[in-house]
């Protein structure tokens, strides 16, 4: 049964239900950060439903990864509201930091002792395998000697729109590329599988198989990679203004983008399935907001009108 999840998150058919809920705690937990106490305990129970929902999912498809973006979201989140002005305000970042490299670490650690047997010297390898050696297969791409499943058409700076929420299944985008002439893979798990093979065969450890953001770039690009950095960089850069600016869907959207340049070492985040999910739940809650700001404008009009009247 295991299994079966797993092989439907990694299909994308639930799998988006996991992206949905990061999507929806970072928001409310960027929403409570510029709230009153009362918002906090109202929206506590939310919260820690969508929280316990990702950590599920996660945790039975072991996977180390999403865990550790939450963490660096929240963290992000959080800090953005310190103020530094005086040695306890220094004193906070400081230990807001330490607690997110301690979660980090727990979480590196407990899901690594789950995929294998444990021991100092996995630990270590997996380290370097999730860190150092992605530049090793960056190298091996640009000299040619790692040749990746659907590279030269975009895919993987594209991924996100053909793994997008629902439609994907419903009308089965993969198929229609294919049909277009596009080498794309049968699904994104077939993509990830031939990753693997991919790796061995150019005779390193199949066991890791991040290029880098830079290398996936290149390999839908080559040298023309520059333009998709140009790209994500302007996206991003936007996100930050409205950030700076309090703006809602610039607090939901720029700490998860700030998350995937931090995360360089790993896979294109900027053009996965979660951003797609992040930019849908930003603009519905700002949607949401903007209707239920108009309709306070609305009562309170009407109020002051009765207002009016009466004293008339």
């Amino acid at each position: 049964m295991r299994d079966n999840i797993i092989n439907s998150v990694a299909s994308g058919k639930i799998g988006w239900t996991s992206d949905m809920s990061l999507a929806l705690t970072v928001s409310i937990w960027w929403i409570a950060c510029q709230v009153d106490e009362n918002y906090r305990k109202k929206t506590l129970f939310i919260a820690i439903v969508n929280v316990i929902l990702f950590s599920f999912m996660s945790l039975l498809s072991l996977s180390r990864d999403t865990l550790l973006t939450a963490i660096l979201i929240l963290l992000i989140i959080q800090l953005s509201n310190y103020k530094i002005h005086n040695l306890r305000s220094r004193l906070r970042v400081l230990l807001a930091i330490l607690s997110g490299i301690v979660l980090f670490t727990i979480v590196f650690v407990f899901i690594g002792n789950s995929r294998a047997s444990g021991g100092n010297d996995t630990y270590l390898s997996q380290f370097i395998g999730y860190f150092p050696s992605s530049y090793n297969r960056l190298a091996a791409l640009i000299e040619g000697k790692l040749q990746f499943p659907s590279s030269g058409i975009g895919y993987y700076s594209t991924q996100g729109l053909w793994d997008f929420p629902v439609l994907s299944n419903i009308f089965n985008f993969y198929s229609i590329g294919r049909e277009m002439g596009l080498d794309l893979p049968l699904s994104n798990l077939d993509n990830w599988s031939q990753q693997f093979t991919a790796v061995s065969s150019s005779g390193l450890n199949r066991s890791f198989i991040w290029l880098t953001t830079y290398g996936f770039a290149f390999a839908d690009f080559r040298w023309f990679g520059i333009f998709y950095f140009l790209f994500s960089g302007c996206f991003i850069g936007i996100a930050y203004y409205y950030f700076r600016n309090r703006s809602l869907i610039g607090g939901i959207m720029y700490p998860y983008l700030l998350t995937t340049v931090i995360k360089w070492w790993s896979i294109s985040y900027f053009s996965t399935r979660t951003t797609s999910i992040f930019v849908i739940v930003a603009v519905l809650i700002w949607f949401l907001s903007f209707i239920l700001h108009a309709s306070l404008l609305r009562k309170n009009e009407s109020s002051s009108l009765i207002v009016s009247g009466t004293g008339q």
